[in-house]
């Protein structure tokens, strides 16, 4: 309960602080900036759908008790849920890897 919080809020915080660094480096330009500032926005778009969408389905959970049919529905919603965070993560992973590759690979302001 801990652990798993921590590591995504660590990730969200680095991206968005990436973006924002980005954004004020004055030598820091051109297409290197669609995919910092597109996982920014995907790291974003995933930690919504985690608080808004999966985290109060977990919550109710204690709430269901035996309920087979409110327990069913929960898991329905968590799973469907899960699917399009898991896509946002994937995609804003694969975009901070893009980027990294940009800024290591060319001169500086290039």
């Amino acid at each position: 309960m801990i652990f798993y919080p921590a590591i995504g809020l660590a990730a969200l915080l680095l991206t968005a602080a990436t973006a924002i660094a980005f954004r004020f480096d004055g030598a820091a330009r051109g297409s290197r900036s669609l995919p910092i500032y597109s996982a920014a926005v995907l790291a974003i778009a995933g930690a919504v759908v985690t608080r808004a969408a999966t985290v109060p389905a977990m919550f109710s959970l204690r709430d269901a008790g035996n309920n087979v049919a409110e327990l069913q529905r929960i898991f329905l919603s968590v799973a469907r849920w899960w699917e399009v965070n898991d896509v946002l993560h994937v995609l804003a992973f694969g975009l901070n890897l893009w980027a990294l590759t940009e800024l290591l690979s060319g001169p500086r302001g290039s």
